[in-house]
């Protein structure tokens, strides 16, 4: 149980949340922001598909209480292909948290049964 609080914990901490790191000059920089990533998107570049990979592996670490419900059969290419189409259709979801438009664009295109 309390395996599943903090894994859900984590998971809304990403959701909710701005990330950022500090820059070896002291400065804040932002992580992988959704505009970057819709950005690779377009361009087809594969830092893309590593960026979801990382995501869903981190939304996946309990496979029992996982916050998304992909298909067993799904392929990262696919998953890759709902992210980047829901970040083409959505303009204004990409201020919000990366992660959180990654588990979005997941759940909407495979959403849990209840």
């Amino acid at each position: 149980m309390t395996k599943t609080i903090m894994l859900t914990a984590l998971a809304l901490a990403l959701l909710t949340t701005e990330t950022l790191a500090q820059t070896s000059t002291g400065g804040i920089q932002r992580y992988v922001s959704a505009d970057t990533l819709h950005e690779w998107c377009e361009r087809k570049d594969i830092r893309a598909t590593y960026y979801v990979a990382g995501v869903l592996d981190a939304l996946m670490l309990n496979a029992n209480n996982a916050p998304v419900c992909l298909p067993a059969e799904s392929t990262l290419t696919q998953a890759r292909d709902v992210v980047c189409k829901y970040l083409r259709e959505n303009p204004a979801k990409r201020r919000y948290n990366t992660a959180s438009s990654v588990w979005s664009a997941q759940s909407e295109a495979w959403p849990c049964k209840q």
